[in-house]
């Protein structure tokens, strides 16, 4: 394929690709990311604060759970096995710890100091309520009898010490409680092992070395566990029993995420890329050009992430992830570019980015405004995505206009025609009718009756677990019980002092909870090692409790007991030793157990990380906010924490579309300035809102965080659909225009483009995915459909025929400004304004009919916007203007106002406007300076040919004066400065000179305005000359 065709210059296209190469480089290494994205929403929920750093010491996120099955319920080969794979796993060195080993030294010590340390760790009432029912004669014996049976059951002299210390059970009050510190409260402690009471599982717990959601290591871990259970059958210990593995944690979800999200992602890809090179094949004469519209939209996303990359320190990932975004709501800046620029003529790179300006701007304006009103929001992450999104919509709105008209400084006519059939079918399917526009709105008014949103924002609902998983989780549930924890508290002191202090004052806070269901058990290491006062308060309670009359009584029970019992008399001296104990000593909690009870050791202090078990009548709203509000601890339950975070996005998001929606409504009113051209533009996205809503509720699909995310994207996408179709039918105000035609074509495509990469996502398995895909397919569809059916038949009765106010008039009134602005109706905006403000601020309008009187045809040289025109039109009905004017843009607006009463070109004095005949008026109003004295002559030599006998030429022109300040003027030279025109201002005795040479009969008037440069020069040209 020649590229000689195309007329692209190369060496800009290279420099451009280099230079998003190097910025892309440079952000690599220098912009911060921030991917925890509790940093990013706001701190005043002091459930996700507190969450932001428990998070952190969370330990279940980096841990391996493996129940290892077998079905002959024999626990020494099942323990055996276990060491086995606990080798395995240890020697694979993706692990950092496996197993229990220490855990299961640490119990029997901890049982011992319990036992010891007594008199330390019951208050007065625990005393009473706990205690005092065990010293019931009853009770005593019924504990004797228990341990005679475990002596005859189990061998041991250590078990033997414990029953002679501790005969009563009393330690037991306290050690039930530490079941919570076991990873499942199901299991039993058997050769270093946790097994099940069954005897057919084993529970084996390794720490991943890294991160527990890196999908690398997942991957091995994965393929490794596999290789175990095929090797278990061959190692001759276990000999050849079959064992089965079943491993959790949160690899596995990493790991299905990825895998899902590729497949769905290859999937995409695959069919995007398909039907976009189609779809560009199919519309484009030359394909290569359509493909160039994504260059705009990447560099706009890069050079954006380099200007933000000194704004902010650091960037949310969401913030980021909006890239993506900008992406899709800018690439219709460059596929409409280049679809004008790609025509059976020849075409200027310049014209081109002139005659989508207006569309492009109001699109990039809606955008760039609602974006930025996120500003206004007290959310970090919201001003971030609203300066992101503004500066990339910028950037690629500059590259459209600034550097593809560089790229492509003109394009020679496609040899190649663009296929008809598509080109004719969307014509079809856009084509006005009054039956799509009836069917359009009894569609929206029955999705009102559907159109209630129901939010699902369950943070766990974006994650797609395969069957298998799910399985293993429900299998490991119902061996293990729940390994994960669902609430936990976490408490921070300077020392460990001060840490023990803290623990006893929660321990009084949760031991009410659970004695009132709310908590099913609460261990904190205070328990065994209560604070220095604390323990002297339990050691006063203790010495207290233990009265002469008590410890007679009990030491009658006990002899007796042990007698019955066959105990001997002096085997529970020990006991006797504990209870007279009149100077244990307290103790902080040694360093050995602060893994063991969650104690991380860090520069500021302690701080300590342990888990609550919840009872039946438990309410997390109602524990978090009484915890809080005691200042001792931070909690965080996961169940509270994904509600709050998931409303917190949502109040995120929908923050994010109600400001965006006000600014696009705002910006889109500033823009036109008409409320029916405004209205118009707002129908089709509001359309596709209440259809897209309605369809979600119809279909069972709730509105989810990816949902209420996407529809930012789509109401950017979606308006800019509708702006680009009134644009371009404001400017050409016909449906059958060849531009028409085009842009047409250009929201097709910039629709289905999009509709292709996103809607095929909603075939995809990953809910997060498919949700994205489905919202998307629903809202763009949705929305191309409200431009069609909506606009053609909208803008066709808008723009129907208009008769104008016709009769007579005072020169001058109200009445007469308003049938001049009223011929203005419903073209844009700044000639609009620009007309109604000239005619009451320039003291020509004033003037004017003074020197104008009875025209019949009338040529106005330099007519601009063609307001003068229009003003001598409406005060006489039978006259014609044929106006000439150099500015394409100002010519269309003329002959618009103008209509039927004549019509203006494109031309430039010394040019005349081409008319048949001689004419009776020509106005050259303020463009004198405009032109050279060569022009000058020129153009005033060919008038007097064109005027007939006793015909005037009106000239009003800038004369310089010695006036302190004319503004006017001043303004005049810097605009011709800055557009690189000489200016040209002449005396009044050289313009004479010049009417003079040309035969003309002068006269002069100054304006009776005071404070006006401007002067009136009538020339004449007289009969018989």
């Amino acid at each position: 394929m020649s590229l000689r065709k195309y007329q692209i210059k190369w060496p800009i296209v290279i420099i451009i690709a280099l230079a998003v190469a190097l910025l892309f480089v440079w952000e690599s290494n220098y912009l911060k990311i921030e991917t925890d994205i509790l940093e990013s929403i706001p701190h005043s929920d002091p459930v996700l604060s507190d969450a932001r750093l428990i998070i952190r010491h969370l330990p279940i996120q980096d841990r391996l759970f493996i129940d290892l099955s077998n079905e002959s319920a024999d626990r020494n080969k099942l323990a055996g096995a276990a060491v086995i794979i606990t080798d395995r796993l240890n020697r694979s060195g993706l692990f950092t710890k496996v197993g229990i080993n220490e855990e299961a030294m640490y119990f029997p010590e901890l049982m011992t100091h319990v036992t010891n340390s007594l008199p330390l760790l019951f208050s007065a009432e625990k005393l009473e309520t706990e205690i005092k029912p065990l010293l019931e004669t009853k009770r005593i014996k019924e504990a004797f009898a228990d341990n005679k049976q475990s002596l005859e059951q189990l061998e041991g002299i250590g078990r033997s010490e414990m029953i002679a210390s501790d005969p009563l059970g009393l330690s037991g009050i306290i050690l039930r409680q530490m079941s919570v510190l076991m990873p499942s409260g199901k299991a039993q402690l058997y050769q270093g092992q946790l097994i099940s009471e069954d005897g057919k599982h084993a529970l084996i717990i390794a720490k991943i070395a890294g991160s527990g959601t890196d999908t690398a290591t997942g991957a091995k871990i994965s393929a490794l566990l596999k290789n175990i259970e095929k090797d278990l059958p061959a190692d001759p210990a276990l000999q050849g029993e079959k064992y089965s593995l079943n491993s959790v944690g949160a690899y596995r979800a990493a790991l299905d995420n990825e895998t899902t999200a590729k497949r769905d992602m290859r999937l995409a890809i695959i069919l995007t890329t398909l039907g976009v090179a189609l779809l560009l094949l199919f519309a484009f004469p030359r394909p290569l050009i359509g493909l160039l519209a994504l260059l705009p939209s990447t560099l706009g996303v890069i050079a954006a992430l380099f200007v933000c990359s000194f704004i902010y320190q650091s960037m949310s990932i969401i913030a980021i992830g909006f890239g993506g975004a900008i992406m899709a709501f800018t690439i219709d800046l460059g596929i409409t570019y280049l679809l004008f620029l790609d025509q059976p003529k020849e075409t200027n790179g310049k014209q081109v980015a002139r005659e989508v300006w207006s569309a492009e701007l109001l699109g990039a304006l809606t955008t760039v405004g609602a974006f930025l009103l996120l500003l206004i929001s007290d959310f970090k992450i919201l001003a971030e995505i609203g300066v992101f999104s503004a500066i990339g919509v910028t950037f690629a709105l500059l590259f459209v206009h600034f550097i593809f008209p560089i790229i492509f400084p003109t394009m020679p006519p496609a040899t190649r025609l663009r296929n008809q059939l598509l080109f004719n079918s969307i014509k079809k399917f856009a084509a006005p009718a009054r039956w799509k526009l009836i069917a359009a709105f009894v569609f929206g008014l029955v999705m009102i009756f559907f159109a209630r949103p129901v939010f699902n924002v369950d943070i766990n609902s974006m994650n797609s677990l395969s069957k298998e998983t799910i399985t293993a989780d429900n299998n490991m549930q119902k061996t293990w019980g729940d390994l994960s924890g669902k609430c936990y508290v976490f408490l921070q002191a300077p020392n460990i002092s001060q840490l023990q202090l803290k623990n006893d004052q929660l321990l009084e806070v949760l031991s009410k909870d659970v004695q009132a269901g709310k908590l099913s058990s609460a261990f904190l290491p205070s328990l065994l090692f209560p604070s220095a006062e604390k323990s002297r308060q339990n050691l006063t309670a203790w010495r207290n409790f233990w009265s002469p009359e008590r410890l007679a009584k009990l030491r009658l029970d006990i002899n007796t007991a042990a007698r019955e019992t066959g105990f001997s008399s002096n085997a529970f001296d020990p006991f006797w030793e504990i209870i007279k104990n009149k100077n244990p000593q307290p103790s902080e909690i040694p360093e050995k157990y602060f893994e063991f009870f969650g104690i991380t050791k860090e520069q500021d202090g302690y701080t300590q990380l342990s888990l609550l078990a919840t009872g039946k009548n438990y309410d997390a709203e109602n524990f978090v906010s009484r915890l809080a509000h005691t200042g001792l601890a931070k909690i965080f339950d996961v169940g509270l924490f994904n509600k709050r975070l998931g409303d917190s996005l949502k109040n995120i998001f929908l923050e994010i579309a109600l400001i965006t929606s006000i600014g696009i409504i705002v910006v889109v009113f500033m823009f036109f300035l008409d409320w029916l051209l405004s209205l118009a533009v707002l129908a089709p996205i509001a359309f596709a809102l209440v259809s897209t809503l309605g369809t979600l509720k119809i279909i069972g699909h709730p509105l989810d965080i990816p949902s209420i995310m996407l529809w930012i994207v789509i109401m950017g996408m979606g308006i800019d659909y509708s702006i680009y179709y009134v644009c371009f039918f404001q400017r050409y105000r016909e449906e059958n225009h060849p531009a028409m035609d085009t842009i047409k074509m250009a929201i097709f495509l910039a629709s289905f483009t999009t509709l292709i990469g996103f809607g095929v996502l909603a075939t995809a398995s990953h809910s997060l995915l498919h949700s994205i895909g489905l919202t998307s397919l629903l809202g763009i569809g949705y929305s191309i459909l409200g431009t069609y059916f909506i606009l053609p038949t909208l803008l066709k009765k808008i723009y129907a025929p208009f008769v104008f106010p016709a009769g007579p008039l005072t020169v001058g009134s109200k009445e007469h400004l308003q049938r001049v602005v009223l011929r203005y109706r419903h073209l844009e905006a700044y000639p609009r304004l620009f007309a109604r403000f000239k005619m009451k601020i320039d003291p020509m309008f004033k003037e004017l009919d003074r020197y104008v009187q009875n025209p019949r045809r009338i040529i106005d040289i330099g007519c601009g916007y063609g307001i003068p025109a229009v003003w001598l039109l409406e005060i006489y009905p039978a006259a014609k203007v044929y106006g000439l004017e150099p500015d394409e843009e100002r010519v269309r607006i003329a002959s618009a106002v103008i209509g039927e009463r004549g019509r203006a070109e494109v031309g430039r004095a010394p040019d005349l406007p081409s008319v048949e005949g001689e004419v009776d008026y020509v106005i050259m109003l303020d463009m004198l300076h405009l032109i050279s004295d060569e022009e000058l002559q020129t153009v005033l030599q060919r008038i007097y040919k064109k005027l007939e006998a006793e015909g005037t030429l009106l000239i009003r022109a800038t004369v310089p004066s010695d006036i302190k300040v004319p503004w006017k003027r001043w303004i005049e030279s810097f605009r011709l400065k800055h557009a690189h025109v000489t200016e040209r201002f002449r005396q009044e005795n050289e313009i004479v000179a010049f009417l003079k040479t040309s035969g003309y009969d002068i006269t002069v008037s100054a304006s009776p305005t005071a404070g006006v440069e401007e002067k009136w020069f009538v020339g004449r040209k007289l009969r018989g000359r």
